[in-house]
């Protein structure tokens, strides 16, 4: 699996590398070619492999999200984490849908809220697919990072008399008639045995 990811991310990368080149350039060298139409019929077919792609690794990535996380916090990660997903699921109905209208247009030329359309999805895309690939990259799907989905809560990081933080631990403050309440009883001495009266 690790090999097949890294190939995806290659070829994720090179298509929105391809695509936003072309989006940019293509008007300059669009001129000496004799049908600059057919560049983006073939990057359309890489597109929607791209897309796929994208879509499916956020899903996956939404689902280890949801297998760790049980709880009802809220963290950045699980913000960033729907936020793709949504963007993905978005992107992908959005090309779809204009891809297929363009398909079916029998070489009619587009107007300008189609070409609009295209514009905003290729510079959508670009940014969202590449990004995808440098995650594909260096993270696996199934596999959420430790930092970015345990959320520490405000109840599970106190502070102790001593003024260092612990997480999960309780804390006991010492009472004014007895300071040594907090680290428990009066008689016990840090080794763990009960201190002698008599001494």
């Amino acid at each position: 699996m690790g090999v097949l990811r890294r190939v995806l991310a290659v070829v994720l990368a090179l298509t929105s590398l391809s695509l936003g080149f072309h989006f940019v350039a293509g008007e300059i060298y669009g001129a000496y070619l004799t049908q600059p139409h057919l560049v983006w019929d073939y990057l359309n077919w890489l597109t929607a492999f791209a897309v796929v792609v994208t879509l499916v690794y956020h899903y996956r990535r939404k689902r280890a999200l949801d297998r760790r996380q049980h709880d009802d916090s809220v963290s950045f990660n699980y913000l960033s984490t729907n936020l793709m997903l949504f963007a993905a699921m978005f992107l992908t109905f959005w090309f779809f849908a204009n891809w297929f209208e363009e398909l079916n247009m029998n070489d009619q030329t587009e107007g300008a809220v189609v070409g609009f359309v295209w514009i905003s999805f290729n510079a959508s895309f670009v940014v969202l697919s590449g990004f995808t690939a440098w995650q594909l990259w260096w993270n696996e799907p199934d596999r959420v990072a430790e930092t970015g989905s345990d959320v520490i809560q405000p109840s599970s990081l106190l502070v102790t008399p001593s003024g260092i933080a612990v997480q999960g631990q309780p804390v006991t403050h010492p009472s004014p008639d007895n300071p040594r309440s907090a680290s428990g009883d009066a008689s016990e001495v840090p080794g763990g045995t009960e201190r002698d009266s008599g001494t």
